[in-house]
């Protein structure tokens, strides 16, 4: 039985260590770059059909002349080792020009591979 609560302990210890942090918008994951390159036509797709598949977007803004640009992004990161600060995984960013019919004028998609030391805060 002590061989049995040690390895029980050992694994929940193991398993703990191992964590993955999401941010972001949770729908862009489910596209590639396929995907919205299909779904989203230059001068055809307006931001209403964009709210629809990606929902609000994280960052908005205007150009000096006036025309919209909305940001989409989403970071997906797991543990590098268990108990380190290391994490490591992908971001992802779509932005969106709109012209002033509310049209899509172009758009850029990237994602790239990202590491970053996380520090924990226990807020005591």
């Amino acid at each position: 039985m002590r061989m049995f609560s040690f390895f029980l302990c050992f694994v929940m210890l193991t398993l703990a260590g191992c964590t993955s942090i999401s941010t972001g918008n949770e729908r862009l994951k489910s596209f590639s770059a396929r995907d919205l390159h299909q779904e989203i036509v230059e001068g055809l797709t307006t931001q209403d059909q964009i709210r629809s598949m990606l929902g609000g977007p994280d960052q908005a803004s205007f150009t000096d002349s006036g025309l919209a640009v909305w940001m989409y992004d989403f970071e997906s990161m797991s543990q590098s080792a268990p108990f380190t600060p290391r994490f490591k995984g992908t971001k992802t960013l779509l932005i969106i020009l709109f012209n002033k019919n509310d049209r899509v004028q172009k758009f850029t998609y990237e994602k790239s591979e990202i590491s970053r030391n996380v520090s924990w805060s226990l807020g005591i």
